[in-house]
């Protein structure tokens, strides 16, 4: 690995390592796992101890760019990345802050060389695609020099804010060169029903078969939590918590040993698609891209991927504006920490959640506190509840701006208990015919019968002597072309008979929520070797109706998430 003295590096770009570090401090330290602390530990030491007295440098060089391309400049956008797990390292250790921060201080007069020369961001996409990332992703290097900024500036204020101004004027300009009418449609037209970006490399429209980047799945709920805590806009999060309790664990197999480079919305096979793909672009994804594995198409996600859930409870508590600590993200986590003034608090959360619509928090604090949870907003009517300290249930109250339910708690111990409604919700698709239903967050899709199986013509740089890696197909066994009744959708939640989920909550029929409905085959063809639009609706039946199962979206490799409908 380049970024510890070796020379092997699947990219030009040489984003492995970076990819691996900011996902793997917060993993470390969240299970607080020796291991994973070890590495990220050995990892941080080699570059403090490699860089370069003299100019400030870490990390390796570009690969020989300069003697093929005279005047290259220096790749900076690895650095970005690592400098996002730094930002993180030095939050979770308090005994390697000061290394961190001395480490990104002697790197600044690097990045001020390049502002002064004018050619921080701007001149680098002339020089091969691994330099258009830091012209287009300027975005990361400003997040580390804010954070520097707010937290430890070293009597340097006014050098970052010039670092920060120049990587914005001159890195790509996304407010007059892309958010513009022509090139950024203003209309909803790219969001799937899982709530990510319908975007094959490219920006994809509605196609429920075209599919997105798993990469793209983890960089849009980090870039979602950051707009959250940057404006505080509500439904940032909920888009973050469809994120993280449906696209995210359907890209992988329930074990996450094996992940696909591109999800459908709706996916009947995950296979070699050598009769044709719907992805748009074969110059960027081949039909290698759907299969289960562990570099299936790109090896990008592969290091990339593990951020996800990682940042998602990193960043599941946080403190509002007013000062209160707001548990944003809902789920089975726990906080620990100081709020306000030497306030040292513990919050723990028991929750089937998003399963069960149930939280109940255990809270201790050596001072009185504001505390907020965030109310999703399908869940803001008078039938969610909560209750403090075994007292009366009051209906939940949450600010119609930021979607928080407050609660004034006293020092000492606390409970609460949060109800939340969790109705059915059927949403309207594509051709104004098809649906997605859930029993939010989680989307619910038809399942489709499976055959597992073992891919057996890998490509020979995907083979490795672990027998965890397999590559894994999934062929449909029963038909997938069908439509249903929704006024024949039954919800059936055990959620209130359990009190512990699977260890593999992921796999299907794992979670104690699901539908059922009427269906039945219609005509529904194929293109381009998947399904086609969903036929406008209502259809005709070509058969006798049968019922079907429809169960969370995440617990699903074989789905069919948005389906035409039909009347009995």
């Amino acid at each position: 690995m380049v970024w510890t003295g070796g020379n092997v590096e699947y990219s030009e770009m040489q984003e492995a390592a970076p990819y691996w570090f900011n996902g793997v401090v917060a993993l470390a330290y969240q299970l607080d796992n020796v291991r994973l602390k070890s590495q990220a530990l050995n990892f941080l030491d080699y570059m403090i101890a490699h860089q370069d007295a003299t100019t400030g440098w870490f990390g390796p060089v570009a690969f020989n760019l300069t003697d093929v391309v005279p005047g290259t400049p220096l790749l900076l956008w690895p650095r970005y990345m690592t400098m996002l797990g730094l930002v993180q390292y030095a939050e979770a250790d308090s005994t390697q802050t000061d290394r961190i921060v001395t480490l990104l201080h002697n790197f600044l007069p690097v990045v001020q060389d390049l502002a002064n020369a004018g050619s921080l961001n701007a001149s680098t996409q002339y020089y091969g695609f691994q330099f258009s990332y830091q012209w287009v992703r300027w975005e990361e290097l400003v997040y580390t020099l804010e954070w520097l900024y707010d937290n430890y500036p070293r009597g340097m204020e006014a050098e970052l804010l010039d670092l920060m101004t120049a990587a914005r004027n001159q890195g790509f300009s996304w407010k007059t060169e892309f958010f513009v009418e022509g090139k950024f449609p203003t209309q909803a037209d790219t969001a799937s029903t899982e709530s990510y970006y319908s975007a094959d490399e490219h920006l994809a429209g509605l196609g429920p078969s075209r599919g997105t980047e798993l990469c793209a799945i983890v960089e849009e709920m980090f870039s979602l939590s950051t707009n959250y805590q940057v404006f505080g806009e509500p439904s940032w999060a909920d888009l973050v918590e469809q994120l993280a309790y449906n696209a995210l664990p359907a890209s992988n197999t329930p074990d996450f040993w094996q992940h696909q480079y591109l999800q459908q919305t709706n996916q009947i096979w995950a296979k070699d698609h050598l009769d044709g793909f719907p992805w748009q672009f074969q110059d960027t994804d081949d039909s290698y891209s759907n299969v289960f594995g562990l570099e299936s198409n790109y090896p990008c996600c592969t290091v990339n991927h593990p951020q996800g859930y990682p940042k998602f409870w990193a960043n599941s508590f946080v403190q509002g504006a007013s000062g209160a600590l707001v548990h944003a993200y809902l789920g089975p986590t726990s906080f620990s920490g100081t709020v306000g003034s030497a306030n040292t608090v513990k919050v723990a959360v028991d929750t089937l959640y998003p399963f069960g619509s149930t939280l109940s928090y255990t809270i201790s604090s050596t001072k009185a506190f504001s505390f907020s949870i965030r109310i999703p907003t399908w869940a803001q009517n008078l039938t969610s509840s909560i209750t403090i300290n075994g007292g009366k249930a009051q209906s939940v109250s949450a600010n119609l701006t930021t979607a928080l339910h407050t609660i004034n708690l006293a020092k000492g111990n606390n409970k609460i208990e949060l109800n939340l409604d969790m109705r059915i919700r059927i949403e309207s698709r594509s051709n104004g015919s098809a649906l997605q239903s859930g029993k939010s967050p989680p989307a619910l899709g038809f399942v489709v019968n499976e055959l597992e199986a073992e891919f057996h013509n890998v490509p020979a740089q995907d083979l490795t002597t672990t027998t965890n890696t397999t590559d894994i197909t999934y062929t449909y066994t029963s038909p997938w072309n069908i439509a249903i009744d929704p006024s024949t959708l039954v919800v059936y939640d055990n959620s209130s008979m359990v009190t512990s989920l699977p260890y593999y909550v992921w796999d299907v029929a794992a979670q104690p929520i699901y539908m059922t409905a009427t269906a039945c085959e219609i005509k529904w063809d194929l293109y381009a070797g998947d399904p086609d639009w969903p036929p406008a609706s209502p259809n005709n039946c070509t058969g006798t109706p049968f019922n079907v199962t429809l169960r969370p979206y995440g617990g699903t490799r074989l789905r069919l998430a948005e389906l035409p409908t039909m009347s009995l």
